[in-house]
């Protein structure tokens, strides 16, 4: 899997996540609380953040370090500000 898809992934996650919980199928598929409830589907419960931290620290990037996390938003930030203050051309 590479960075993109699970980034997208773990963001779709979070949209579908109550108080810092999943909710799995039979599928492990990530399902909305309210859709389970709909649809009368069994599910079961899961540590969303447990959940991401093994991810991405299995893909290099150990998120449960607060210092990891800190400069990860600082780099971002940089590099947006690097990319608005570019030039145009280079000579």
């Amino acid at each position: 899997m590479n960075w993109k898809e699970s980034i997208k992934e773990a963001l779709g996650m979070l949209e579908k996540s109550d108080r810092g919980i999943i909710f799995l199928d039979m599928y492990n598929k990530v399902i909305h609380p309210a859709d389970a409830a709909f649809y009368k589907q069994e599910v079961y419960p899961k540590d969303l953040v447990k959940t991401l931290e093994d991810h991405f620290t299995s893909m290099g990037l150990p998120l449960k370090d607060p210092e990891v996390r800190k400069d990860l938003i600082d780099l971002i930030q940089k590099y947006e500000e690097a990319k608005l203050r570019r030039p145009k051309k280079l000579l």
